[in-house]
């Protein structure tokens, strides 16, 4: 039998549409909110971290409320609407016959139904309903009997009919239905699809176009790595970075105009002229100084694109083995997650702190450590927020860095060349702590030929209480992004990049890290540095060297 197809006029089919696709994402939303991986903030009430707290928190549970509520309107339209079934005449079912009786078996039937609501035996209470009955008995027999009107029963009103979810207003308006249909699939969906692929096309794994990555190969060589001072170096990656195609080819809103003389005047900060780029740097320059002047959409712009270009340098300087580039990209990236020009002024990272309280400072004969101003310059609920950042900033000291070889390891002074004891897997030579005390820096003497292992242990210090529950987020109230802290531990030796670089999450009290130098491919006399960074937080990162000895 054929099928007729009908329209939801009463919601039921839709909302077991829209019910199986909003449930998922209700549930995955909800789970989000009370995620168990708990995660801490540091107590701050600056403006930056009121308004992330706000906006992070309100929209998630707005969002959620509001699907949770189309939710329950689905669920009160399934409990409560009923399926109304309209069958219409069917003359098939009313003589209990098919389409392949008879027309004796029919005539026969149609008797036997007759005499059964005879009006003459109905009983007073149901005549009415025996009159009705003949009426329809009497009518099914005609439809059967007449043949035309019968096979256009059998090709229209015998259908029996299925409810498609699709809402009767749209059927009714189909032709805005159709145009709009067709917008959204047939010209922004496809529109939005190209442009994405155009996006993704030309990006590589950490999100920077090949033609970026190409110039990064050509610009970063050995004078910037050779550059001594970081802030010269700094400078000379943001430059470099200025020139990426993501800054150059990006389409600027901001009204830069009066931005320079703004900043070298009021904080006494030459800025480099770029030229075509100067846009870019400007918009980088206005969230560095926290100026606000910028769009805030490119200001988030020139935040992700930073972030993901410092990746970017960061792989070709780990690729050319520059130690003193990775270092530099470091400092960098923790200027760009703290919004500070200036590595000298890292105590901007804390908030409430001024500007013109530092500048005064800098060129004081006595410095003040943070601590130090924050008692004096701060007072009531700003210097509560800023100790609370200030102890809750993560410091690494490098407790032990040394070099072993398994039984055949021999750890001494360079004058102190007598044979060493194979009874001992490492023999610690008395005047090394004299060393370590007059140079900081210790001689290894290493057997030629064999593998060298070189043991990092890093004790971490933090003031604040490290026993709560979860990681603690970094304090970066001008990042609209939530970052943790991790530290980058880099082996050098002779001050090129030697081996993997590693990347550890933040730990508590001590960890420790290893790495294998092969002798064979160092020099007879070589220096070994670790340099252990944080990008996240200014002014944290440290280093460390031994010299190694080859006999």
């Amino acid at each position: 039998m054929a099928y007729d197809y009908e329209y939801d006029e009463s919601g039921l089919a839709s909302s077991y549409l829209l019910l199986s696709m909003l449930v998922p994402v209700a549930l995955y939303m909800t789970y989000d909110l009370v995620d168990s991986s708990p995660i801490r903030r540091v107590r701050c009430s600056c403006s930056g971290c009121k308004n992330k707290d706000v906006n992070r928190k309100t929209k998630r549970k707005v969002f959620t409320t509001i699907i949770w509520i189309v939710i329950s309107y689905l669920i009160s339209n399934i409990r409560t609407l009923k399926i109304e079934y309209n069958k219409g005449f069917d003359p098939l079912e009313v003589l209990g016959i098919d389409e392949g009786t008879g027309e004796k078996e029919i005539k026969k039937r149609l008797r036997r139904l007759l005499m059964k609501y005879n009006l003459s035996k109905a009983p007073e209470d149901l005549r009415k309903e025996y009159e009705e009955k003949q009426k329809i008995i009497n009518k099914a027999y005609g439809l059967v009997s007449d043949k035309k009107r019968y096979e256009a029963w059998l090709n229209s009103e015998s259908k029996t009919g299925e409810i498609v979810a699709i809402p009767k207003i749209v059927i009714k308006r189909g032709m805005y239905a159709f145009a709009l249909y067709s917008l959204l699939l047939g010209v922004f969906l496809p529109r939005w699809a190209y442009r994405k692929w155009r996006e993704i096309r030309d990006l590589n794994r950490v999100g920077v176009n090949f033609r970026t990555m190409e110039m990064f190969y050509e610009k970063i060589d050995a004078g910037v790595n050779q550059t001594k001072c970081p802030s010269e170096a700094v400078t000379k990656l943001i430059m470099i970075m200025m020139r990426s195609v993501e800054f150059s080819e990006y389409r600027w809103k901001s009204d830069v105009e009066g931005l320079r003389g703004k900043i070298e005047s009021g904080f006494a900060f030459p800025l480099k002229d770029c030229g075509k780029e100067s846009k870019g740097y400007l918009v980088l320059m206005d969230h560095l100084f926290r100026i606000g002047q910028a769009e805030r959409s490119d200001v988030e712009y020139v935040q992700r694109a930073s972030l993901r270009l410092v990746e970017g340098m960061k792989a070709i300087g780990i690729a050319k083995r520059y130690g003193n580039v990775v270092k530099s990209l470091v400092i960098l990236e923790s200027m760009i997650i703290q919004a500070v020009f200036d590595m000298k002024y890292s105590m901007l990272q804390i908030p409430f702190v001024r500007f013109e309280d530092i500048f005064i400072q800098e060129n004081c004969k006595e410095k003040i450590s943070a601590e130090g101003y924050i008692g004096t310059a701060l007072s009531g609920e700003k210097r509560e927020s800023a100790l609370n950042v200030c102890n809750s900033i993560p410091l690494v000291r490098i407790a032990e860095f040394s070099a072993s070889v398994i039984e055949t390891g021999v750890v001494k002074d360079e004058e102190d060349d007598e044979p060493s004891s194979s009874e001992n897997l490492v023999t610690k030579n008395d005047s090394e702590e004299k060393a370590k005390s007059a140079r900081e820096q210790a001689v290894y003497v290493i057997p030629g030929g064999s593998i060298a292992t070189i043991n990092v242990v890093l004790d971490r210090e933090c003031k604040v209480d490290g026993c709560g529950k979860g990681e603690m987020i970094v304090h970066a109230p001008f990042m609209r992004e939530s970052f943790f802290v991790k530290w980058i531990v880099m082996l050098t030796v002779d001050n090129v990049i030697y081996g993997k670089i590693k990347v550890i999450d933040d730990f508590e009290k001590r960890t420790s890290i290893r790495f294998s130098v092969d002798v064979g491919e160092v020099r007879k006399m070589c220096e070994c540095k670790v340099f252990v960074g944080c990008g996240e937080y200014m002014n944290r990162n440290v280093e460390k060297s031994i010299v190694i000895k080859v006999e």
